[in-house]
């Protein structure tokens, strides 16, 4: 399949977690889904949902997490080149509040252990 469209950014793992404020993040232990994220990977899914063709160009770790990413694309049927370093995979830890309000955001170039 040739691409029409190029994707070029960041792909990272996404860990979603969810709890009703802040406070109660901070004293219990929140369950977090894992989701392969980063701009260029959400336009491209995107746009694949509507039927166009498209490559993903981006950088990942030689990591778990970068593992990760790779199987997450192809999982999805997306056409992918990476460049795959030495620095780690980045990883974005979200907590979301009461109706999906962002509450908490950090991002991180380590490898999360869960």
């Amino acid at each position: 399949m040739t691409s029409r469209i190029a994707c070029i950014g960041g792909a990272n793992l996404d860990l979603c977690g969810w709890a009703a404020d802040l406070e109660v993040a901070n004293k219990e232990k929140i369950n977090f889904t894992k989701r392969l994220g980063g701009v260029c990977v959400n336009i491209a899914v995107f746009l694949q949902k509507y039927g166009e063709k498209v490559k993903i160009y981006s950088a990942v770790g030689n990591d778990e997490v970068g593992t990760y990413i790779k199987h997450s694309l192809l999982e999805k049927g997306l056409l992918f080149d990476l460049i795959q370093g030495q620095n780690p995979s980045v990883t974005v830890t979200l907590i979301h509040g009461p109706q999906g309000r962002l509450l908490f955001m950090t991002c991180e170039d380590t490898l999360l252990n869960n």
